[in-house]
């Protein structure tokens, strides 16, 4: 019964391929009498800006995710001081639709129409934990003799170290 649950969106997206293409389809036919390509032709340039607006989202949310976590790892090996854990891990312990129901309300309770600030916001604040994790392992082994060694063997004023 599960395989046949999980299946049944999975059957529907060829349905819905074929029907972005039909410009006719009466009910008792098996498939349409008019195709066209009308519909894509009418949402072409609308597209063109989602994808370039998706892309830049999403590239602003990764830099300042990865930004911040370098910076957190950064100060943990320079201070031997960091967050708790949980801390970091708390956007992915608490339900997500309650604290984006938050950031929601307050966005409409600060004046102005900057939204792009806050869907970055809202993509780093789960992002973020995601990267950190994924870098925590390497920058722990990470031997700090390597860039003693680097700095040694420096160049300045053309001459080595």
């Amino acid at each position: 019964m599960f395989a046949v649950v999980a299946l049944l969106p999975l059957l529907a997206l060829p349905v819905l391929a074929v029907w972005s293409f039909a410009l006719r389809w009466r009910f008792p036919d098996l498939v349409p009498s008019l195709y066209s390509l009308r519909f894509w032709e009418q949402e072409y340039t609308h597209l063109l800006d989602l994808i370039s607006q998706s892309f830049w989202l999403a590239a602003a949310s990764a830099s300042v995710a990865l930004l911040l976590a370098i910076i957190t790892l950064e100060y943990r090996a320079i201070h031997n001081r960091s967050l708790p854990a949980v801390v970091i891990a708390t956007p992915l312990l608490v339900p997500q639709l309650s604290v984006l129901f938050g950031i929601q309300i307050t966005t409409y309770l600060i004046p102005g129409a900057h939204y792009t600030l806050w869907v970055v916001w809202a993509h780093v604040l789960y992002a973020f934990p995601y990267i950190y994790l994924s870098l925590d392992g390497p920058w722990r082994s990470f031997d700090p003799r390597l860039q003693q060694t680097a700095r040694s063997l420096a160049i300045r004023n053309g001459r080595p170290g």
